[in-house]
């Protein structure tokens, strides 16, 4: 019953969101969603970052955490949930970007984006508010141009935060060890 209430939710979007297409919003939206295609945007930044001694620590944890959501999220969760994207099962829908051809749940694009949001947030709150904004466009040009559902969309998001915090903590948790370790 919650999964069918749940599901019927996801498509009413889904159709929602159809109807306020327009050429304008369908360029914008296919722009957008190739940042966060095969996270590059935010590997290249993870890199970046990794360059300057003051970010260093900032890059390493992004970067894990990408490894860690590609390993969970695109590589375990997907394929262990294997759920059919929008235009598999409603053929009258037709994105108007590359299909993509791994299972629907999580959304790639979200996790990574969102990934990339919450370390930025917890070391640097102007970075972190900044990708909050785009990962949130990123996320929505998933819907927008049918290629997942909401629910993709909010499981990528809880599960970017789980990932992040996961992994921001324990780095932390070692930084803690070593340094109190070496004070004695």
């Amino acid at each position: 019953m919650v999964t069918e209430a749940l599901f019927n939710i996801d498509v009413s979007i889904l159709f929602g969101v159809k109807n306020i297409r327009t050429p304008f919003l369908d360029a914008f939206f296919s722009m957008i969603t190739h940042l966060g295609d095969g996270g590059w945007l935010w590997i290249v930044l993870g890199g970046i970052l990794l360059c300057f001694k003051e970010h260093r620590q900032t890059g390493f944890i992004l970067l894990f955490t990408l490894a860690a959501g590609f390993l969970i999220g695109n590589l375990v969760l997907k394929n262990l949930i294997h759920r059919a994207r929008p235009f598999e099962l409603f053929p009258h829908i037709k994105p108007i970007i590359n299909l993509p051809t791994d299972p629907s749940f999580p959304s790639g694009h979200t996790l990574a984006s969102f990934e990339t949001a919450w370390i930025l947030f917890w070391n640097n709150k102007k970075w972190g508010i900044f990708t909050f904004i785009l990962a949130t466009f990123i996320a929505f040009s998933r819907i927008y141009l049918q290629v997942h559902y909401l629910t993709d969309v909010l499981g990528g998001f809880v599960l970017a935060f789980i990932i992040a915090k996961g992994i921001n903590y324990f780095v932390e948790e070692r930084k803690e060890n070593y340094y109190g370790n070496q004070s004695k």
